[in-house]
């Protein structure tokens, strides 16, 4: 029986065909590099990325669906240049979702919950 390969064993073995052995710590560098690049970020990943930025106390992010990380990381991405930003939690509450922060505009805060409900809507019943 023949051995599955995974994606990067499988780009692996054609980095090394093109480069060479020479430069096999180039190749085994740039596999580390899109093996963080495609992983999915954990809500713990993310409170760590974000530490800078979460209120003491709080336990920030409590949400796994790695949509909803993706896209509160891309929004964030703006949100920790506003002066004074900080967060404090980011959770499903009774059927509706809640992002408490500190120098987000409404406006902005409630485009955030929506979408959390947005990507959540696919599931038949709202996290916990």
């Amino acid at each position: 029986m023949k051995n599955k390969i995974t994606a990067v064993e499988w780009l692996a073995t054609q980095l090394e065909k093109y480069y060479g052995n020479q430069n096999i710590k180039d190749t085994t560098a740039f596999l580390e590099l899109l093996d963080k690049r495609f992983k999915n970020m954990t809500a713990e990943e993310f409170n760590e990325k974000y530490g800078d930025f979460l209120e003491e106390g709080h336990y920030g992010l409590a949400l796994d669906d790695t949509e909803a990380v993706e896209y509160l990381d891309s929004e964030f991405q703006e949100l920790v240049k506003i002066p004074g930003f900080s967060y404090s939690q980011i959770k499903s509450k009774f059927s509706w979702f809640c992002f408490y922060c500190t120098n987000v505009p409404t406006e902005k805060r409630n485009e955030i919950e929506k979408m959390l409900a947005k990507i959540y809507s696919k599931f038949s019943s709202t996290p916990a």
